[in-house]
C-alpha cells in the first residue's frame, strides 16, 4: 500500500533490531522514495528530531536509554516532525495521554501486525494539520486525565502560541486572520465548557 502524500523523509526508533527490519521495509514500500532514518536509542532520535527534521517520526516509547516519554515535554522536540507514530509497549495510560499532548498524531499498542501498522500509519499521514485539530491534540487529553487539577495558566499559553506560529504561517488578508483568532476562541471556549 503506497501513502497518497508525498514523504521524503522518516525516522524509524525502534530499539530491536528484528522489528525494526520489518517495519522498515513497510515503510519503504509504502513510501518508495523516502530517505529512512532509524534509531534505537532515545538520545539518538531527540537528536534526528532537531537536526534532521523528519516529515514523518515513527517513535517507540521505550528505547536504549529509557522512556522517550520523559523527553515529549521539549518544547523544540515533536513540532519538528508533522506527522509523528507513537508506539506503546504496554504503556501506562499517562504515557499515552502524554504523547498525544505532546503532538504524536497516533498511537498504537504492541504486539501489533503490520496491516495495523500500515493502517496506522496511513492514519497518521491523513490526519489534518489544522488549527482545530492541534487545539483538540492539546486540550483533549486533559479531558481524560487523571489529574484533578487543570493548569489553566499553561493550557492557555500552549495555545496561544499555537496560534501564534498558524497566524504567522497564514499569507493573505488581516480578514483571514481575524477568522482564524475567532475560530481559535471558539474551539478553546467550547473545550473549556467541557472541563
Amino acid at each position: 500500500m503506497t501513502l497518497s502524500v508525498r514523504i521524503n523523509r522518516i525516522l524509524l526508533a525502534e530499539e530491536s533490531p528484528t522489528l525494526c527490519a520489518r517495519l522498515r521495509r513497510t515503510l519503504v514500500q509504502m513510501a518508495p522514495h523516502a530517505d529512512i532514518h532509524t534509531t534505537a536509542s532515545v538520545e539518538q532520535t531527540r537528536r534526528e528530531i532537531l537536526e534532521w527534521r523528519p516529515v514523518l517520526a515513527v517513535i517507540d516509547f521505550v528505547l536504549e536509554g529509557g522512556n522517550i516519554v520523559p523527553l515529549l515535554g521539549d518544547a523544540e522536540l515533536i513540532p519538528a516532525a508533522p506527522f509523528v507514530l507513537g508506539i506503546a509497549p504496554d504503556a501506562s495510560r499517562a504515557d499515552t495521554v502524554q504523547a498525544m499532548r505532546c503532538g504524536f498524531s497516533y498511537v498504537i499498542d504492541k504486539p501489533f501486525d503490520l496491516g495495523t501498522f500500515e493502517q496506522a500509519v496511513l492514519q497518521t499521514v491523513s490526519s489534518p494539520m489544522s488549527l482545530a485539530s492541534s487545539i483538540n491534540r492539546i486540550v483533549s487529553p486533559l479531558l481524560y486525565s487523571d489529574d484533578d487539577e487543570l493548569d489553566l495558566k499553561k493550557l492557555t499559553a500552549e495555545i496561544e502560541t499555537l496560534i501564534f506560529k498558524m497566524a504567522i504561517a497564514i499569507t493573505g488578508s488581516k480578514k483571514g486572520l481575524g477568522r482564524l483568532l475567532g475560530i481559535s476562541r471558539q474551539l478553546v471556549q467550547y473545550h473549556l465548557k467541557k472541563l
